[in-house]
């Protein structure tokens, strides 16, 4: 049994996507991109979100916003039309992103 076994398949078109996508919560988006793509670099670039407890400001710009949902909105589409497989975090790749995720290195 694959990861995706149990996820419905995605049926929203393009603009719908787009709409969802303007609600989501960059920092979280950005994490949900590596586990989509496989592609880390989303975390590991230029945008990086003040991540403070319970400070809903992310410190980004709209320019930096509109990228990573730029981003998610095109592995979306990608997983809906080609349905590629989620990628399965390495424990090395978890402890990044949970470094991400609370903003500083997380000892283990």
């Amino acid at each position: 049994m694959s990861m995706t076994d149990h996820l419905q398949p995605i049926i929203a078109s393009d603009e719908e996507i787009r709409r969802h996508l303007d609600e989501a919560h960059i920092p979280s988006l950005m994490l949900a991109l590596c586990h989509l793509t496989g592609d880390l670099d989303v975390i590991r670039g230029d945008i990086q979100p003040k991540m403070e407890f319970l400070n809903p400001d992310d410190g980004l710009t709209d320019a930096d916003r509109a990228y990573v949902r730029d981003r998610a909105a095109a592995a979306l589409a990608r997983f809906r039309d080609e349905g590629a497989p989620l990628h399965d975090p390495t424990n090395s790749e978890l402890r990044e992103m949970l470094d991400f995720l609370v903003g500083a290195h997380v000892a283990d």
